[in-house]
């Protein structure tokens, strides 16, 4: 995905992951939230973070800020905000 952003050294631009809804374990769907799991995607980088770039990624409750591109909305995360990423 190609967005004309490109964050600054030791930042991060994501997309949130929302929830799929879920089935327990009887069979019984449960819907979801709408809200994202504090998983993202990772769309862009900062100097010196190219590894991240297409991993999904954890992340901290309450980090970052909201950015709107093109309508689009981003999290614009510092590297520290980041508690590891999913293999």
């Amino acid at each position: 995905m190609s967005v004309a952003f490109k964050p600054t050294i030791g930042r991060l631009l994501v997309q949130n992951v929302i929830s799929k809804e879920q089935t327990s374990p009887s069979g019984i769907i449960i819907p979801a939230s709408g809200e994202p799991d504090n998983k993202a995607v990772v769309i862009k980088v900062g100097e010196g973070l190219e590894d991240y770039i297409g991993k999904t990624i954890s992340y901290r409750n309450d980090s970052g800020r909201t950015v709107k591109i093109h309508g689009r909305d981003y999290l614009l995360l510092f590297q520290n905000d980041i508690d590891g990423t999913y293999e």
